[in-house]
């Protein structure tokens, strides 16, 4: 009686053990994915947020820079110094932030941001003797910042959008490794519900022949066993 027990037991056990396994493993999955979805998709949006502002305060520089070499008045050239200042002090900023989120084990992603960086020095660099030079030769800083200035501005936007390409790579491959982890826990699904079936299908197989016929056949003989003692009474 305890090895039919067990005979029934163990294909139910077994089943009961599998589907608890993969529900465990299923809930830890979609957490991690969850987690880690929403980590990358913060870190990228602030990312981009910084870069876009990035390239917003080179592009008012870069206009506040050529309206100081067209105004004659001290008054409005001493504001537009304050302004070209106050907006190296945004981007210094906003670089420095960006910075401590850079992931340092990433060879190509510090090196795109070193990249970035240093153009943006030199592009720094190049705006302040532009200023200068605007006191002294005003046709020679235009020239200086048709001819210098420009190249170095495109350089610096380049920097940024490659940057920027790059996030939005890390976003399609992250979408990408949550469309397979999604996918594997489909096929887990299918998996577990054919072994479910197969396992059931043995068990039933196991009842019919561990329990069901054998208690037919000694009902059978059962039956016979009383028809025979009937006819003899």
């Amino acid at each position: 009686m305890k090895t039919l027990r067990m005979k029934i037991l163990i294909p139910i056990l077994v089943l009961a053990f599998i589907c608890t396994a993969y529900s465990g493993w299923n809930i830890l999955s979609m957490k991690d994915l969850k987690e880690s979805s929403i980590s990358n998709s913060k870190k990228n949006s602030e990312a981009i947020h910084k870069l876009d502002t990035l390239s917003i305060e080179f592009e008012k520089m870069h206009k506040q820079i050529f309206i100081y070499f067209v105004t004659g008045n001290e008054t409005a050239k001493a504001e537009i110094r304050n302004n070209v200042s106050d907006i190296a002090e945004t981007v210094t900023s906003n670089i420095d932030e960006y910075e401590k989120g850079i992931d340092k084990n990433n060879t190509k992603e510090v090196t795109r941001f070193n990249t970035f960086k240093e153009s943006y020095n030199e592009l720094y660099k190049k705006y302040k003797q532009a200023l200068l030079m605007c006191e002294k030769d005003l046709n020679s800083a235009i020239q200086v910042a048709n001819d210098e200035l420009q190249p170095m501005v495109d350089k610096t936007e380049s920097a940024i959008n490659a940057l920027t390409d790059a996030i939005q790579n890390d976003i399609a491959a992250s979408n990408e490794e949550q469309a397979k982890t999604f996918d594997m826990s489909i096929r887990m699904s299918i998996v577990q519900i054919v072994i479910a079936l197969i396992i059931s299908l043995i068990s039933v197989l196991a009842c019919i022949i561990t329990i069901t016929k054998p208690t037919t056949n000694t009902t059978k003989d059962l039956d016979k066993v009383v028809e025979k003692l009937e006819n003899n009474c």
